[in-house]
């Protein structure tokens, strides 16, 4: 069955809506609250998206210039989450934020649609709304694709 890439791109809005409202109404210590994930805070997890979805974009618009960055990540130790989020520490709540906005947008690129749709698919799944929910005790959300609501362990 093909993608419907118009009602994907609405499920990874939907997504990204219900992540950015967990999060804006943050102060700066609510962005450092513990995660599951060892080490990490919201702000890493949310520093974690806007990365990796620019990254997505870039593999799918500049897969020449993907490429040479996973070079040099990989002659670097390889490409490591953790070391990644500790590039982005120094940045405040809104700075993520706003990266988080911008990079999500790029996600919705009609280039991007036709050049990789399995991307999106991909960034659909990959959320953090239901660690993000379970710490500020927000209620659970469905979206229409998930098979469990943010919010929710899945």
């Amino acid at each position: 069955m093909p993608v419907d890439m118009t009602a994907l791109a609405a499920d990874l809005a939907a997504e990204s809506a219900v992540t950015r409202a967990l999060v804006a109404g943050l102060d700066e210590a609510g962005w450092h609250t513990p995660t599951p994930a060892a080490g990490w805070d919201i702000a890493d997890q949310i520093s974690h998206l806007a990365y990796f979805d620019e990254v997505t974009v870039q593999s799918a618009l500049d897969p020449e210039q993907f490429k040479a960055g996973l070079a040099e990540a990989e002659a670097s130790g390889g490409v490591n989450p953790d070391t990644i989020a500790v590039r982005f520490r120094d940045r405040s709540g809104a700075q993520l934020l706003a990266w988080f906005d911008a990079a999500r947008d790029g996600l919705s690129d009609p280039d991007l649609r036709r050049a990789a749709t399995e991307l999106l698919t991909l960034a659909a799944a990959h959320a953090p709304g239901p660690d993000a929910a379970r710490l500020l005790g927000a209620a659970a959300q469905r979206c229409r694709r998930r098979r469990t609501p943010v919010g929710e362990a899945g």
